[in-house]
């Protein structure tokens, strides 16, 4: 689906979404970054400590056997002896389990350490075995030569090996501790880029969403400004979806529909004019047919006058008609009256 096809609130909250999703991710995953960096430094650290302490402790235990060693071997107490053997059994088992612990978890650069080790120790034990011979034969003598040509010097060797596998720990453990400070600055800088990368994605989701809806206000605003000037054919084929699209169309179709008014107005006018024409001819006809008849009755109303004066002198001559006719008649009766008695004196 195409982003101008959305409506203007999912652009906004897609948008607005989007981004916040994305800060989301971004700090979950610069969290989770840090937090796996820094458990794994913590984990590496705690290993090499506790390697440092191990190493320690048989160090310690190496120094107070071989103490011990020599101790029952230098003693002429059988009960004391006895004692001390225990001790000896028991600081040599102890070694054993931190040698076994200490080996378990060790790096390539241990493991010749612990040779080395290994091998002193395995020297020393030849050696504790030696002394006990040479204190079983009774020769005092030989057995303080013995200590100190040979006992002394593998036991020195046995803790100095020891005591560099102890600093061998100590700078893999500040070496661990660096990488991951390292680690930790490299996610940082990685969050921050990523961080950049969501700024970048919003502005140009931010810039998206702008032109998605200034460019059809701004085609809107042209159409209206367009319309306002007397320019009706204009139109907008705009196939959005959202409500600027509807917006175009609607401009579209009102300057549509004044182009149309506003021609069936200039068709109304022009049949207006045309009948105005008309009217105005016939207003001219009108107006020489009522001067004619104006005439016409003025020559009516002399023909009238002369009509009335004739019919008054015609009335005069009736009435004189009439009288004469009565004068007749009378002049008739006595001529009946005189032709009666003509007839009677006949």
């Amino acid at each position: 689906m195409k982003f101008d096809q959305w409506s203007v609130s999912a652009k906004l909250w897609g948008t607005l979404g989007g981004l916040l999703a994305m800060m989301l991710a971004v700090s979950l995953w610069a969290q989770f970054a840090a937090a796996r960096a820094m458990d794994h430094g913590m984990q590496t650290l705690s290993e090499y400590e506790s390697r440092i302490s191990l190493a320690i402790q048989w160090k310690g235990a190496t120094e107070t056997t071989g103490e011990r060693v020599l101790a029952s071997n230098a003693s002429t107490d059988e009960e004391l002896t006895r004692l001390l053997d225990g001790r000896v059994k028991e600081g040599s088992a102890l070694i054993t389990k931190l040698q076994a612990e200490i080996v378990k978890g060790a790096s390539d650069a241990d493991k010749a350490a612990l040779e080395r080790i290994a091998a002193i120790r395995t020297e020393v034990l030849a050696l504790n075995k030696r002394a006990r011979e040479i204190k079983l034969t009774g020769d005092a003598a030989a057995f303080r030569e013995f200590v100190q040509q040979q006992y002394l010097g593998a036991i020195g060797r046995y803790v100095d090996s020891l005591e560099v596998f102890v600093q061998l720990q100590r700078s893999q453990r500040d070496a661990a501790r660096e990488q991951a400070q390292a680690a930790r600055q490299q996610a940082s800088v990685l969050a921050w880029i990523v961080q950049g990368v969501v700024l970048l994605a919003g502005l140009a989701l931010a810039l998206v969403l702008t032109r998605a809806i200034t460019r059809p206000l701004e085609r809107a605003v042209q159409l209206t400004d367009a319309i306002a000037q007397g320019d009706l054919t204009v139109s907008a084929d705009d196939s959005r979806k959202d409500e600027f699209g509807h917006l175009l169309r609607s401009v579209s179709g009102m300057a549509a529909r004044l182009r149309g008014l506003v021609t069936e107005v200039r068709d109304s006018v022009h049949s207006i004019s045309t009948a105005s024409t008309e009217i105005a001819a016939g207003n001219h006809n009108l107006s020489s047919r009522t001067e004619q008849t104006a005439s016409n009755l003025e020559e009516t109303a002399a023909s009238m006058e002369q009509l009335t004066a004739t019919v008054g002198q015609a009335a005069d001559t009736a009435r004189q008609a009439n009288h004469l006719a009565g004068s007749a008649a009378q002049a008739a009766e006595r001529g009946g009256a005189v032709v009666g008695l003509s007839l009677i004196h006949i």
